[in-house]
């Protein structure tokens, strides 16, 4: 089988990216359902030289979870980097819908115990009360001679 040699992609004119060429970049090349992406851009001094920090996030209109009320959703903030390259950004931004998307999927599936409606995989829910709740499972007990020992019943 003979290998290709792979080609490089062709170059970007960004050599360094700022916030408002980041924004501009996802507000015309970029759609998710009607989300929006907010870059926000942050001047620092690093060293007694100045820098800039850049972030990333989704913001779209959805129920609330818990209340139903329609409001803004907004997803984590994403770092970026000045240096990143075309690819890398969108791949980041593609990220954050994902990441948002599971977030909500996760808040979506719910379980009825007793008689209220819970959100199991809530991403919100106290480390905690997962810590204490995590020596409670529910293994199968298998009967069979063959069985995993920690699934036999012995």
């Amino acid at each position: 089988m003979e290998l290709s040699i792979q080609q490089p992609a062709p170059p970007t004119e960004q050599n360094l990216w700022n916030g408002e060429q980041i924004q501009t970049l996802l507000d015309t090349k970029v759609r998710y359902k009607d989300w929006k992406f907010v870059v926000e851009q942050e001047d620092v001094s690093r060293g007694g030289m100045w820098d800039i920090d850049l972030h990333l996030r989704a913001v779209w209109l959805a129920p609330d979870n818990v209340t139903g009320a329609m409001e803004e959703q907004k997803s984590r903030w994403w770092r970026l980097s000045k240096h990143m390259t075309l690819t890398e950004i969108i791949n980041t931004a593609f990220a954050c819908c994902q990441m948002a998307e599971k977030h909500e999927f996760r808040e979506n599936f719910n379980y009825k115990l007793d008689d209220q409606w819970t959100m199991p995989y809530n991403t919100h829910t106290y480390i905690e009360a997962l810590a204490k709740a995590s020596p409670i499972v529910d293994l199968r007990v298998d009967t069979r001679p063959d069985a995993p020992t920690n699934q036999r019943k012995d």
